[in-house]
């Protein structure tokens, strides 16, 4: 009877043990690959660019393709948990990069729900929808029925030489490209135009009282905080 039981229990902590590996497997994590992570040198060198003359590295190049070039500690959010790690917003790539040890890893956005950046209290999400401009990572600004997200973009611009003795060579560079601002509904992906009347032809049954809403409150639609303003308005 001793021995009976002895062999149930051992058959039960090995059934738990198995289920937890099996789990931990399944389960995204920053500190191991996981399934849901890939380093640097398995798909490209995070630090260059594929220049038309030669590889050029970061350092190489005026500017950076960073948001914001220095690690900071971020919050991500998978479907069945969340850890933290220091990481950064690479525009260029459409990358987020992060470290584990002495590696800089970027991200495989699947299974991330989004990404909390604790210093600035800016969330980054990533959408793989069917169309280009529904694809990346994207800044959330409003989170509701109606949400507003800007994506950001950094252009890289090869070298220049100069075209006659009176210029000068334009070196190779990174540069910011305007930020686009989209609106998501329950039904659409709206890239948000800066004419009203564009804007506000997304709209049926209620566009006149989103267009007095816009004109007494002097809603610019080029303006983030406007567009912050407007999104709550239509939430409400």
């Amino acid at each position: 009877m001793r021995t009976y039981i002895k062999i149930s229990i051992l058959a039960i902590n090995v059934f738990v043990v198995n289920n937890l590996i099996a789990q931990a497997t399944n389960t995204p994590s920053l500190s191991n690959n996981g399934g849901s992570l890939f380093s640097d040198h398995t798909l490209h060198d995070l630090n260059s660019v594929t220049s038309k003359d030669k590889p050029l590295t970061y350092e190489d190049i005026n500017g950076t393709p960073y948001y914001d070039k220095f690690f900071k500690s971020a919050k991500f959010t998978f479907d069945n948990n969340s850890e933290i790690a220091l990481a950064r917003y690479n525009a260029y790539r459409d990358e987020v990069e992060f470290r584990k040890g002495d590696e800089i890893l970027a991200l495989k956005p699947a299974n991330v729900k989004n990404i909390f950046f604790q210093d600035s209290g800016t969330t980054m999400v990533y959408f793989d929808g069917p169309n280009e401009n529904e694809k990346g990572y994207f800044f959330e600004l409003v989170n509701g029925n109606n949400s507003l997200y800007k994506k950001v973009h950094i252009k890289y611009n090869e070298f220049v030489p100069a075209a006659n003795s009176y210029s000068s060579d334009k070196p190779a560079n990174f540069s910011k490209a305007d930020v686009v601002y989209y609106l998501k509904t329950k039904n659409a992906f709206i890239k948000i135009s800066k004419n009203n009347r564009d804007f506000l032809s997304n709209f049926d049954s209620n566009k006149n009282d989103i267009k007095s809403f816009i004109n007494s409150n002097k809603i610019k639609l080029e303006n983030e905080n406007d567009l912050i303003k407007l999104v709550n308005y239509l939430n409400k």
